[in-house]
């Protein structure tokens, strides 16, 4: 609504700035929503917290990076928001922006200082939240920014396997191509085992959820079947897959 002079008045009486409504989230989240910047420069300087978090949805800096509202990203940013809060269910910023496919925000963060490799939560890291999504131009980027292609977050799948559950072979070629492990794993608990190559016994296999070969098999995926094979895949590889 933008009532600029009603929100400083009601300021002036002891309003609770970092108030949180359900629907709404915080006072700040709600000037921006409706694009009313002079509000919201009204409430950081009166002391709002500009990383103030809303429940599973994280900081502002977080929901509109999720949402590819770049002009808010940039105000955001310019004022100190901390790029890398990580307060919402799925992660930092740059993850969810990642995982909704706006590379333009992607970019902008990036420059801004966030870091490539962080960990993330329950969409995984950069690479990972992208490559989940099925955006290849963003796993692109963050590869040439630095990120490597079998990096996951712990007890997660790498890129190529989220791929290969996927059935997407442009984002599998990439991966293969930039030397992602074809017969990477990803691990439930416990240390990684070193033998898996040869199909060999492991002390905790139960640990093993699948290699990309076994993800793009039982999900039906043909030519990533084939796609796997031909750069060398174990066809042999054991392991006790576990579908989640």
């Amino acid at each position: 609504w933008g009532h600029l002079g009603v929100v400083q008045c009601l300021l002036d009486r002891g309003a609770d700035i970092d108030a949180i409504r359900q629907t709404l989230g915080t006072l700040l989240q709600a000037a921006l929503e409706g694009g009313h910047f002079d509000v919201a420069d009204v409430l950081l300087s009166r002391g709002a917290e500009i990383d103030k978090r809303w429940t599973m949805f994280g900081s502002c800096l977080q929901v509109f990076s999720e949402r590819g509202n770049i002009k808010t990203v940039e105000f955001l940013l310019q004022r100190g928001a901390n790029v890398e809060d990580c307060g919402g269910e799925n992660g930092n910023a740059l993850q969810v922006a990642c995982n909704a496919g706006h590379i333009d925000i992607v970019k902008l963060l990036l420059d801004s200082g966030a870091d490539v490799r962080s960990r993330g939560r329950n969409i995984g890291n950069a690479l990972q939240a992208a490559s989940l999504a099925g955006h290849l131009d963003i796993v692109k980027l963050l590869v040439h920014r630095g990120i490597g292609v079998d990096e996951a977050d712990g007890n997660s799948e790498t890129a190529l396997c989220l791929a290969a559950k996927n059935g997407d072979e442009h984002m599998m070629n990439f991966l293969l191509q930039q030397g992602a492990k074809v017969d990477g794993k990803f691990i439930l608990s416990g240390d990684r085992p070193d033998n898996l190559e040869s199909g060999g016994e492991v002390g905790r296999d139960e640990n093993l959820v699948a290699i990309p070969l076994h993800l793009a098999s039982v999900h039906g995926h043909e030519s990533g079947v084939s796609i796997l094979l031909q750069n060398g895949a174990n066809v042999h590889a054991k392991g006790k897959l576990r579908l989640k």
